[in-house]
């Protein structure tokens, strides 16, 4: 899915919204405009709920807000227990 959605047609749906997306052990950062790698970021973390975690860490570097698309509870309790150390405010959807 990571794939597809760095193709030019699929991007173009993504308006001003960024998207952190990862393949394999790499990170990418989705714009309307341009794919671009995270470079010095590589997780071989499988479990995805944790995995998560590692990119808002890295998303909270660089923006005020971030927002996690989830609908799973373990992915919310984690998120609570990790809000006093991701310096940014965290919304999940």
């Amino acid at each position: 899915m990571a794939e597809n959605w760095k193709e030019l047609r699929q991007r173009e749906k993504l308006g001003d919204v960024i998207v952190m997306v990862t393949s394999g052990e790499r990170c990418f950062r989705l714009t309307k405009d341009d794919v671009t790698e995270i470079t010095g970021f590589r997780s071989t973390q499988e479990e995805a709920d944790t995995r998560m975690m590692i990119h808002v860490k890295q998303a909270a570097t660089n923006y005020q807000n971030v927002i996690v698309n989830s609908e799973d509870t373990d992915v919310f309790v984690i998120l609570l227990s990790l809000n006093s150390q991701i310096p940014t405010r965290i919304l999940l959807r």
